[in-house]
């Protein structure tokens, strides 16, 4: 895969861990059906939600209502609501003219938009307070009122709680509000969870993600109003999470959970589900997921019922890893009743329609270097081609640089390679397709007629314009909004 980023406007993107975001809440949570509303537990049943229309607007609020409503609370539609339990009001510190006294009075909950961003990343209820949200903590009832956080325990942030995980703790932590900047103070390093004892969780969870990644939008009765590409499957999100987050400890889990000492919410993105499995994994060594993925059963609910539409994981994994080939494809491949690439093999040479792409048909044809893992030297002689075709395409080779990023740069196994282009005064604009052409030249790439060659020239430019937009939407910019740096 080939990126290119223009030298005159250099945007630094880094991603360490995948918080919940609102594009991706939203793109899973918009068509949610109500039975699956039932099983999240309920953990806001008995709530009325007020959210203040001046400092919560936008595709977050709507986003949060939905999300309420699913787990079994109220929107309310005004602070006369008599049910009324909590007002959320955003963190610009200028609100409606609220009466603040009379929701003293009645025990109403104040809290800020991060309580919010944070039982959502959860997937649960928090206690209010350890957000400085507590009943009636607010200034006078003027309009442009703001919110009062109240100190949390014994003088330290409401995030507190994960200095253990983090195996530090600095000043400006405490005024830290939402998981994700914590989990951006962390080190996600391979070779450090293997010395934590780690790695076998980490590896778990992956290999949990990878699975519902593999069943993810086949599944009947999925929202069709959602585009596949911003569809956002909740479950893999929350093994990658999960993945993240044992990446990132700085203890060792599993002694803790043999100690009995590991707390539900001492690992950050990791909610009831998640724990549970921690310490299935470290006692067994599998969970009943896992296990379930790996014979090719159905795997269940939170709450008990069969997801039937699962069966098949592993095969269905296996299927994807060949490029080219989707969740669609190998689900459709399973039903038909193939289990392996000979099978699928056999039955296009024996005449039966299984309904193979073009780049399917070449990826089948040509597995077994496509999905054997790529060696260094191969990847320096990628890297060393592609330079020399750039030189042909833009009259010299001086100045370019070709650095490898992913899980090559890593030195993990991979059966491709990716690159980034750069330069340090010349524009990479216009540069992808010219090159793709020379390397087809070169005999050193397939042409999109006889292979599988994908030219997507614009996509990273779209990517960053997308971020520009959301960053603008919810009005927050600086170094310090680790969230939206995130994305």
């Amino acid at each position: 895969m080939l990126c290119h980023q223009a030298a005159e406007a250099p945007v630094r993107y880094v991603r360490k861990i995948k918080p919940l975001s609102a594009r991706n809440a939203e793109a899973y949570h918009a068509g949610k059906p109500a039975t699956e509303a039932k099983q999240s537990g309920g953990s806001f049943t008995n709530t009325h939600v007020y959210l203040d229309p001046v400092s919560v607007r936008g595709r977050s609020g709507n986003i949060w209502r939905t999300w309420i409503q699913q787990r079994g609370g109220k929107i309310a539609q005004s602070v006369d609501d008599r049910h009324l339990t909590h007002v959320i009001v955003g963190e610009s510190g200028t609100t409606a003219d609220l009466p603040y006294a009379k929701l003293q009075a009645h025990g109403v909950h104040m809290v800020r938009s991060a309580w919010m961003e944070a039982c959502l990343a959860q997937d649960k209820r928090l206690p209010e307070e350890s957000f400085g949200g507590g009943t009636g903590t607010a200034s006078g009832g003027s309009a442009g009122a703001a919110v009062q956080v109240s100190p949390a325990k014994r003088g330290h942030g409401p995030l507190w709680r994960y200095r253990k995980w983090l195996g530090k703790w600095l000043p400006e932590y405490d005024e830290m509000t939402i998981e994700t900047e914590i989990a951006l103070q962390a080190v996600f390093s391979w070779d450090r969870a293997q010395a934590n004892g780690n790695a076998a969780l980490v590896e778990a969870f992956a290999e949990l993600y990878k699975y519902e990644d593999a069943v993810e939008s086949t599944l009947e009765g999925a929202d069709e109003d959602i585009n596949p590409k911003d569809r956002i499957d909740r479950r893999a999100l929350a093994y990658a999470r999960a993945a993240a987050a044992c990446m990132g400890c700085a203890f060792n889990i599993g002694e803790a959970v043999r100690r009995g000492d590991l707390d539900d919410d001492d690992l950050p993105f990791v909610g009831d589900v998640g724990a549970r499995q921690v310490k299935e994994l470290v006692l067994t060594g599998t969970c009943k997921e896992l296990a379930n993925y790996r014979a090719d059963l159905a795997v269940s609910t939170s709450s008990g019922e069969l997801r039937p539409e699962t069966v098949g994981g592993a095969t269905r994994r296996m299927f994807k890893k060949l490029p080219g080939v989707g969740s669609h494809a190998a689900y459709r491949w399973y039903k038909m009743g193939l289990r392996s690439f000979e099978d699928l093999e056999a039955a296009t040479a024996g005449g039966r329609n299984v309904g193979l792409s073009t780049d399917q048909r070449f990826s089948l044809q040509h597995r077994a270097n496509l999905l054997e893992d790529l060696p260094q030297d191969e990847l320096e002689q990628m890297r060393s081609v592609v330079l020399d075709a750039i030189a042909k395409v833009r009259g010299s080779r001086e100045g370019w640089r070709m650095t490898v990023v992913g899980g090559g740069r890593r030195g993990l196994p991979s059966h491709d390679g990716d690159f980034v282009i750069s330069h340090p005064t010349e524009s990479t604009a216009g540069l992808v397709r010219p090159l793709c052409e020379q390397l087809i030249k070169d005999r050193r790439m397939y042409g999109a007629a006889s292979g599988m060659c994908k030219i997507q020239d614009t996509r990273m430019a779209t990517h960053l314009d997308s971020i520009r937009e959301h960053v603008e939407a919810a009005g927050r910019k600086g170094p310090k909004d680790n969230l939206l740096a995130d994305r």
